[in-house]
């Protein structure tokens, strides 16, 4: 499906390429990091991909990610709930790694970034796969 979709869109339409090539790429390169701070710099590829993706404004980034990803991929109240609630734990540990463990519960945070980044990684493939069945219809 992937390879159908880069040949649909990337070579015949200039804006989508421009728009999806990047969060691709961001998502590829987190998961061939490695080193020190590798758990903490794919959490932070996923946050830079789900913001390429869906392009939150404003002071509520967090909160129009949930939304965003609520809406692409749930299917019930009880789905876009569960959906919203993974991106706010996602982006509390994004938070938390950009300001630092200012407090137990950012320290907390920080012990999470594994998980953070399979949960965001996942939401993000998951994202980017339902805009590119769109952008093919």
């Amino acid at each position: 499906m992937v390879k159908n979709a880069r040949q649909h869109i990337f070579e015949t339409d200039v804006g989508a390429y421009a728009e999806l090539a990047p969060v691709i790429q961001r998502l590829a390169e987190a998961l061939g990091r490695d080193g020190r701070y590798a758990r903490e710099d794919k959490v932070l590829d996923v946050a830079v991909s789900l913001e390429r993706l869906f392009k939150p404004t404003g002071r509520r980034i967090s909160l129009d990610l949930q939304n965003a990803v609520a809406d692409t991929l749930g299917t019930s109240d009880e789905s876009k709930s569960q959906f919203r609630d993974q991106v706010k734990h996602f982006y509390d540990v994004r938070s938390a790694i950009i300001h630092g463990p200012v407090d137990a519960k950012k320290k907390q945070l920080l012990t999470e970034t594994g998980e953070a980044f399979q949960n965001g990684f996942e939401l993000a493939r998951a994202s980017l796969m339902k805009k590119l069945k769109t952008e093919l219809l």
